[in-house]
């Protein structure tokens, strides 16, 4: 009779060990289930994996839009540096709307008056950090100005990434200080750099050459600009 016994209790056992196994597993899946629901819909991908999200603070470049035609760019003001240069000499832009090397802010400001501008695009050429704040504190104050007479939209453009990993790394640190300005100023962010890195995260080598951009390069930041407006 006691080891009739002892075998009941040992079933008994198993029986509620079972039970609560069973419990456990349910509430950790409800729990999940649950968790899954209340989380953003963009921190989820599709199949059902994590995504990295953006946190809410973060200053958004333009998305892409329904692409503007060449006459857009000729209704634009373009302000910066070789890049600007380039767009222009390659005929991208026109050079009596392009602000580059010596300009004076009184230069921008009568040719936003002379006519109807749809567009200012200021587009930095800065080598280093150190410079960033002189240069972005002329960038800044023709921004605010433009913007209080109501001259149009105004965009400021990253910096081109560079064939150099380490020298990308740099520019990279310099555009997140871009889309700092941009938002301080109120005016919109364009992310050329990422349009225009290659699976190396680089930039292509056949888009530079002899110290420059070539044609590829700057037909390639164009389109970029009119398919990337504000309405």
């Amino acid at each position: 009779m006691e080891v009739r016994q002892r075998k009941k209790k040992s079933k008994v056992r198993l029986r509620i060990s079972f039970i609560l196994l069973f419990c456990a597993a349910s509430l950790i899946c409800c729990f999940t289930l649950y968790l899954n629901e209340n989380q953003p819909e963009s921190y989820y991908d599709n199949g059902g994996e994590i995504v990295e999200t953006v946190p809410e603070n973060a200053f958004l470049p333009v998305p892409e839009s329904s692409a503007r035609t060449q006459r857009y760019l000729n209704n634009c003001i373009f302000i910066g540096g070789s890049t600007v240069q380039a767009l222009a000499e390659y005929g991208f832009i026109g050079e009596e709307n392009a602000f580059y090397g010596s300009f004076s802010s009184d230069e921008v400001y009568e040719k936003a008056e002379s006519g109807l501008i749809q567009g200012i695009y200021i587009m930095p050429d800065i080598s280093s950090e150190d410079s960033f704040d002189a240069e972005m504190s002329l960038y800044g104050e023709i921004a605010d100005k433009l913007s209080a007479k109501g001259s149009g939209k105004i965009y400021v453009s990253s910096l081109i990434p560079d064939t150099d990993p380490e020298k990308t790394a740099a520019v990279d640190k310099i555009n997140c200080m871009l889309s700092g300005f941009a938002e301080s100023h109120g005016v919109y962010y364009l992310d050329i750099c990422s349009e225009l890195k290659d699976k190396n995260g680089v930039l292509p080598e056949v888009y530079y050459s002899d110290g420059r951009l070539e044609r590829e390069a700057c037909g390639r930041i164009s389109s970029y600009i009119l398919s990337h407006t504000v309405r």
